[in-house]
């Protein structure tokens, strides 16, 4: 018998694309599903149509509350789910029929804790565009050097994404470590966040180029909304709570000595937009000066870490961009 994978569907005014989101999902391949539907304070005919589907399908769970965000729904999702395994969808957005199939095999086959999926952006309705590869690969995180290359060279660098509805978990992993999105104000990094700190406990990992999800450019996301200096001071804080996070769990702790990389590697995502020179603009206006600095720590045996698990040129690179950044501020 197939183990139980919970969907995990936060909705909030996603009518106009609900319909096609649900059917992709209850017409899977892989048919040992719990569908957990949870509307965010709907105002206009999400209700209505969750409860359509609800009728139809005895899988789907329907559950109504207050508008509270997309993070503390999908945390509410994570508490009411039963499966084994999670998946975390979006309601504007639509996925292969055999897509869940795939990811459950290719995790049992690889004894994995997460199999990740590359996708499509669909643009003006139906257009669907293949941009960034993902690094291919079977990624054991199990030692300390290894979770902290993977950490550097895939995660960080976008070759496997940032995002969770690409994505299957394994449920224990979450549960176990206790695991929660979450709650930006304004909304913006919840999903590397939540990525970032499931990849400091997960054992494997499998990243595949193959397309399955249909990610939907919507201007009225959260996403689109908010960008710039938000992002560099949110990267900031996620860096903050991925290293407290290590400090309070002794088996993390051998990452301490190299966590800078990692600090530079996040805030990187924002600032290489300016160049190096004019970073100094958008680094007078993180809020967390002192986190900042502190996190930055380059040295010889700094340098040294840094090739050793980047390679000679991004070593070197990310090496001179941290020093750069540290005293611009």
């Amino acid at each position: 018998m197939n183990e139980l994978v919970s969907v995990i569907i936060p909705i909030y005014n996603a009518g106009q694309y609900l319909g096609k989101c649900l059917d992709s999902i209850t017409s899977q391949t892989y048919t040992e599903l719990e569908i957990i539907l949870i509307n965010d304070g709907s105002s206009d005919d999400s209700g209505a149509i969750c409860k359509s589907y609800a009728d139809k399908d005895a899988r789907i769970k329907y559950i109504e509350k207050e508008n509270e965000g997309q993070s503390i729904t999908r945390n509410r999702g994570i508490d009411e789910a039963k499966g084994k395994y999670l998946y975390f969808m979006d309601s504007d957005d639509y996925v292969e029929a055999h897509f869940i199939e795939k990811a459950i095999s290719s995790m049992k086959n690889n004894n994995a804790d997460v199999t990740i999926y590359n996708y499509y952006h669909v643009y003006d309705g139906d257009k669907a565009v293949e941009e960034r590869a993902f690094e291919e690969g079977v990624y054991s995180l199990s030692e300390a050097s290894d979770r902290l290359k993977f950490i550097l060279n895939v995660f960080l660098p976008y070759k496997c994404g940032f995002e969770v509805w690409n994505r299957i978990y394994d449920a224990d992993t979450i549960r176990k470590n206790n695991l929660r999105f979450p709650v930006f104000k304004p909304v913006i990094g919840e999903d590397v966040c939540f990525n970032f700190l499931y990849f400091l406990c997960a054992e494997k990992a499998v990243v595949s180029n193959e397309r399955f999800y249909y990610y939907v450019q919507n201007e009225n996301s959260t996403i689109a909304q908010n960008k710039g200096i938000l992002q560099l001071n949110r990267y900031n804080e996620i860096s903050k709570i991925g290293y407290e996070f290590i400090r309070n769990r002794q088996k993390l702790k051998n990452l301490d000595k190299n966590y800078s990389l990692v600090h530079i590697l996040l805030v990187y995502h924002e600032l290489m937009h300016y160049g190096l020179k004019q970073s100094k603009e958008p680094l007078k206006q993180i809020v967390d000066k002192e986190y900042f600095r502190n996190a930055i720590k380059i040295g010889p045996v700094s340098i040294f870490m840094a090739i050793k698990n980047m390679g000679i040129a991004r070593g070197l690179k990310y090496s001179i961009y941290g020093l750069y950044y540290k005293l611009a501020l």
